[in-house]
């Protein structure tokens, strides 16, 4: 390989940790509130953070759980030029 790699733009590596995201909490509402391109050596990161309120599986969970039961608070990091997620991590 020679030469530099195209870096992603925001709105790709956002579709990356979408997708991502999705596999793991099918049918979640996520919702991204900041983003960053990093430098962490010699590569670029994209770190994501957001909201994201999970479905319940069981028709129980509006009468037990409380209305935040299911928010959660997210950080994903995407690598600019591979297009792979680094991490991620919920709160």
């Amino acid at each position: 390989m020679s030469g530099e790699s195209k870096r992603l733009t925001e709105l790709e590596a956002k579709q990356i940790a979408l997708r991502f995201l999705f596999a793991k909490y099918f049918r979640s509402k996520i919702e991204f509130n900041d983003t960053e391109l990093r430098a962490h050596g010699d590569a670029q990161l994209y770190h994501f953070r957001g909201r994201m309120v999970m479905r319940s599986h069981s028709w129980w969970a509006p009468f037990t759980a409380g209305k935040k039961a299911n928010l959660f608070t997210f950080k994903i990091r995407v690598d600019a030029h591979r297009g792979t997620v680094i991490d991620y991590e919920l709160t």
